[in-house]
Order: C-alpha cells, then sequence, then structure tokens
C-alpha cells in the first residue's frame, strides 16, 4: 500500500484547520458576549484570524503544486452552536485547537522528506 503524498498530508491538515470549531466560530456561529466580556470575543475573533493566515499559506502551498485542493466540510454537529455565549464555547475552542496542534504536530515527521512542506506546517 502506498503511504499518502506530501501534498495529500498536507491537504488533510488543511480541512483539520480549516473546520475546526475555532474557523467555524468565526465564519457562522455568531458567539454573543456580554458586555464585561468582548475581550474574550476579541481574542478568539484575533485567534481565528490568525489561523486563517495559516490557511492561506497552506492553500497557495498546494495551489502551486496539485490541481484541485480539497476544503473539507464542517461537522454537522457545530450546526447546534449557533448564537451560543462565547464563555459556553471555550472549553470546547480549547479541546478543538489542542486536538488540530496535536495533529500537526503528529503529521510533522511525515513531512520531513519535503523541505518547504515541513517548514510550512511548522511555522503553523
Amino acid at each position: 500500500m502506498d503511504s499518502p503524498s506530501i501534498e495529500s498530508r498536507v491537504n488533510d491538515l488543511l480541512v483539520e484547520i480549516y473546520r475546526s470549531l475555532l474557523h467555524y466560530t468565526s465564519e457562522a456561529a455568531y458567539p454573543w458576549s456580554s458586555s464585561h466580556g468582548p475581550d474574550l470575543k476579541q481574542t478568539v475573533q484575533q485567534a481565528a484570524a490568525r489561523q486563517a493566515e495559516d490557511v492561506h499559506a497552506i492553500v497557495d502551498f498546494l495551489a502551486a503544486r496539485i490541481p484541485r485542493v480539497d476544503f473539507g466540510v464542517y461537522p454537522p454537529e457545530y450546526t447546534s452552536l449557533h448564537f451560543v455565549a462565547i464563555s459556553y464555547l471555550m472549553d470546547q475552542l480549547v479541546a478543538s485547537q489542542k486536538a488540530v496542534v496535536e495533529e500537526i504536530e503528529g503529521e510533522l515527521p511525515n513531512l520531513e522528506s519535503d523541505a518547504e512542506a515541513h517548514a510550512l506546517i511548522k511555522q503553523v
């Protein structure tokens, strides 16, 4: 059995990042925060913006190498998280981001044969 290509591995990471709860929250969930919690909402929005920069860098890398980039889909369970308090989402966001980081770190050794891919994903 052939192992996945570097591009396939990077594309899988793109889906993990692009379809994360953090990205979903920034695009669709519209988390609510009280007047006492705007800093928390702003922190989440800033983290999502930084993650979007990573997504763009990965897409640029893949677009130069493969004809079609797979962006995946959001998990259906995210749809129940619309219009909830940002404080309610925090534990879920942290757990989701930890899982994304673990996925990225776990894939790094598989990218060592491609210096450009390895450097990009290590930066992410």
